[in-house]
């Protein structure tokens, strides 16, 4: 018991000085410790570590829909909104390792204040709102039907390029979830 009190101790004083994740998680694997962290279970699937198969068919994205900001109500040019979906976890295992989602769409005119977004883990059976600001440019006409792409992904896949393995690792692991919105009509109310 005092042993544990010590190496808890230890991790935090290690962790408050910067030493890295490994510090934070250094008494993970002390005999008789069966509880994970933060809710954790150790029926986990680490996406780093595993193939795609092993995880990716857990995680769906779906209820995506903008929503409308302080300056804007309509997806009009110039505007901005709020892209959001959820993400959920139909499995009986939690995926560590930075799950994501990588948002595009089919318009150059959408730029997006962050493409990727990047959770620490998802619990078993959870689900979680995801969310990206956006800005759509002055060029795009009336009417214009846009296509927002949320596609499965973790952290590491965008930086890279040039490891032909791990390109292929990341490339669409899963089929991307879709919705589409037409400029100038309204968004989504906050909150529902």
């Amino acid at each position: 018991m005092l042993l544990k009190r010590f190496s808890i101790l230890a991790t935090l004083w290690l962790a408050m000085l910067g030493c890295g994740e490994d510090a934070l998680f250094a008494g993970d694997t002390m005999a008789g410790d069966t509880g994970g962290d933060d809710g954790f279970s150790r029926e986990i699937v680490d996406v780093e570590a595993a193939a795609p198969g092993d995880w990716a068919d857990c995680l769906l994205v779906s209820e995506g829909r903008l929503t409308e900001t302080t300056t804007s109500q309509t997806l009009a040019p110039g505007g901005d909104a709020l892209l959001e979906v959820t993400l959920s976890n139909l499995c009986n295992v939690d995926i560590v390792s930075y799950p994501g989602l990588r948002f595009s769409s089919s318009s150059q005119a959408i730029r997006f204040s962050e493409s990727s977004l990047y959770v620490y883990g998802i619990l078993s059976n959870q689900s979680l709102a995801m969310a990206t600001s956006l800005e759509l440019g002055t060029e795009v006409e009336s009417g214009e039907s846009i296509e927002f792409i949320a596609s499965i992904t973790h952290l590491g896949c965008d930086e890279a390029a040039g490891d032909e393995s791990e390109e292929q690792y990341c490339e669409e692991i899963t089929e991307s979830y879709r919705f589409s919105w037409r400029v100038g009509d309204a968004l989504a109310a906050p909150g529902l």
